[in-house]
């Protein structure tokens, strides 16, 4: 009966412990909160627009305009140059990118902390036409990329996945 109870004390630790460590995995690799150099290194590679949405200010519907910006795809490189590849006509568009720290004072924690942004210029061949996009709230993965971006109208919400 002894042994019975020791090993069901022992099972229960091992739970414990493996539902810890998982727990921690998830919450490191959710994405958020990673520094400059852990986003740069994430975003280099090729990804896919998956679904972007639009919220209108003064609005809490949000609403799908993913076909608008699902024929797009990005590839970023080790140089801080990036392709913008419209994927529907075989279009290739230049352009560079970076990431800008700034610091925002949180009110919650009373102290600043780095914020990210992804700063994207990208430029037709003859260098008349361009677009240029600020991308906030940066969350990756090996294999996901959201970020938003504010407008005069409203907001993007973009989701990429890594092709």
């Amino acid at each position: 009966m002894v042994f019975v109870y020791n090993q069901n004390k022992r099972l229960m630790r091992l739970s414990i412990l493996f539902t810890s460590i998982l727990t921690v995995m998830l919450i490191s690799s959710c994405g958020k909160n990673l520094s400059t150099n852990q986003i740069q290194s994430r975003l280099i590679g090729t990804w896919d627009m998956d679904r972007v949405e639009f919220k209108d200010k003064g609005t809490l519907i949000k609403k799908d305009v993913s076909g608008n910006w699902n024929k797009f795809r990005l590839s970023f490189f080790n140089d801080g140059t990036l392709n913008w590849i419209d994927k529907s006509v075989s279009d290739t568009f230049p352009g560079y990118w970076y990431i800008n720290e700034k610091l925002e004072w949180d009110a919650n924690n009373q102290q600043n902390e780095v914020v990210q942004q992804l700063e994207l210029y990208v430029y037709s061949a003859d260098g008349v036409d361009y677009r240029y996009l600020l991308w906030e709230e940066l969350s990756l993965t090996s294999s996901r990329f959201k970020a938003q971006e504010s407008s005069v109208k409203g907001k993007y919400y973009y989701k990429l996945v890594k092709n």
